[in-house]
């Protein structure tokens, strides 16, 4: 059974409400702003990137996060479960501009959680299903693959929303080590 343990804590993730995390800072930025895939920021050279994650990690278990730090096999250094259907994987690279200051990227990658592939490909498959059943007669017929179209476009949205709050979390983290962060387009300096 020692599949089904690994598979476990994947098919039932912690419950976790993304609207709990939610602050005004992240709230302000719902309308206009795009949740950012990826953070620059400028760190002094007394603060590296492992200082970073660090702060990260104890920040997410203060606030109830579900996450996971890598082990150092995979291609992230940490894993949030953002929500039921959506995690985000951060990975972080730092590099040195100058003599006193160097760089930290943080890529901030989402994909689906296991329920939510899950779900997406067991709702096209019966919507394939119904279509071949029904004939194909008509475009009323083709109605049943919409459904998936729909909770991908959801799944989505969802993790637009999880990126948007964990950015916030990360400025936050970083204002409180002294790092500022670079706009898009910003040369450090």
């Amino acid at each position: 059974m020692r599949g089904w343990a690994r598979y476990q804590g994947r098919l039932f993730p912690p419950r976790v409400s993304l609207a709990r995390h939610e602050t005004l800072r992240s709230l302000s930025r719902k309308p206009g702003q795009v949740a950012p895939r990826e953070l620059q920021f400028v760190e002094p050279a007394t603060v590296g990137r492992e200082d970073f994650l660090r702060a990260v990690l104890e920040r997410l278990a203060r606030e109830g996060w579900p996450h996971r730090a890598d082990a150092g096999w995979g291609e992230w250094d940490l894993e949030v479960d953002g929500s039921r259907w959506s995690k985000l994987r951060l990975v972080t690279v730092s590099e040195q501009t100058d003599e006193s200051q160097q760089r930290l990227r943080c890529r901030l990658a989402t994909c689906w959680t296991l329920p939510a592939t899950l779900g997406f490909w067991g709702l096209t498959g019966a919507g394939l299903v119904t279509t071949a059943a029904l004939g194909g007669e008509g475009l009323w017929a083709l109605l049943p693959l919409a459904v998936p179209a729909g909770v991908a476009w959801r799944f989505a949205r969802d993790q637009r929303s999880v990126r948007r709050v964990l950015a916030v979390v990360l400025e936050e983290v970083a204002e409180s080590l002294g790092i500022r962060r670079l706009r898009q387009g910003a040369v450090p300096g």
